[in-house]
């Protein structure tokens, strides 16, 4: 497992930064949402997309009748919108050369010199963590450089060190310090809800859906693909999920905490980056 907290410094801080990533991604790329009305249909949507792929990977049906995934080779069109930033590949993980030259750019961008590339980060957390005067072990620990294969680690140990995660967060190792001033004021609902719209219809059909369960209801396709209207009186097509999962619900719970923290973290990059195109 891994772990983070909200840093106190809106500019260091990787949850913030993910909302925004993730709010190009829905609001500004162009891609949309997953279809959660399976596991299948999203399972394989990535969390870090790659920006260069040449193949995505897909569901199909070999001679025999089973469903397996193989990997269909993208077309040029496609590759290029994938390279202007018109879509992702949401199926295709983040390679390590992405990673890499992504860095690369960014370090010569500023001028800074270091052999280290992708790795400079662990060794920035091991002398911050150091100079905090973090135990070692639990720095072990935390980088994975402890004797992972253990029974204590691999069946007791969920490997997150909530001392580390404080210290990374800009704060000491003293318990009752973490605190977050920009998490004090609630944003408005209804500007919360113009953030990842599509997750609160999703919530809506998941709950409908755990209540089937709970009933012993199957799944009816036929009675499903209902248009309602809204108060415009424009039709929509109403969301529905087939498989409700703890997945499914904590990761549209987590969806619904980041469009907050994008909406704390806005007021205050609006001033840092006031000509930031987001």
């Amino acid at each position: 497992y891994g772990g983070a907290l909200r840093h106190k410094d809106v500019k260091f801080c990787a949850i913030g930064m993910m909302a925004i990533y993730l709010f190009w991604r829905f609001h500004i790329s162009g891609e949309m949402p997953p279809d959660f009305t399976t596991s299948e249909d999203w399972f394989d949507v990535v969390l870090l997309a790659a920006n260069d792929a040449d193949g995505v990977f897909e569901w199909m049906t070999d001679e025999y009748g089973a469903r397996k995934r193989k990997r269909r080779k993208l077309s040029r069109t496609e590759r290029q919108d994938i390279r202007e930033g018109q879509t992702t590949a949401k199926e295709t993980e983040v390679r390590y050369d992405n990673q890499y030259n992504g860095m690369k750019r960014a370090f010569d961008y500023i001028g800074l010199k270091t052999s280290k590339i992708t790795h400079i980060w662990r060794k920035f957390a091991v002398l911050n963590l150091q100079r905090s005067r973090v135990d070692n072990s639990l720095i072990q620990i935390s980088g994975r450089w402890a004797d992972v294969a253990s029974a204590f680690y691999n069946s007791y140990s969920q490997l997150v060190s909530i001392e580390v995660m404080r210290v990374q967060a800009g704060f000491s190792t003293s318990k009752g310090e973490y605190f977050i001033a920009r998490d004090v004021l609630e944003p408005p609902e209804d500007l919360m809800k113009m953030v990842f719209p599509w997750v609160d219809d999703w919530t809506d059909a998941l709950v409908k859906a755990e209540r089937r369960k709970n009933r012993g209801e199957g799944f009816d396709v036929e009675n499903t693909t209902v248009n309602e209207a809204n108060n415009d009186g424009e039709t929509f097509e109403e969301e529905y999920v087939e498989e409700p999962s703890k997945s499914l619900h904590y990761f549209l719970k987590t969806m619904k905490f980041l469009r907050k923290v994008l909406l704390q973290d806005a007021v205050l990059l609006m001033k840092l980056v006031p000509g930031c195109p987001l």
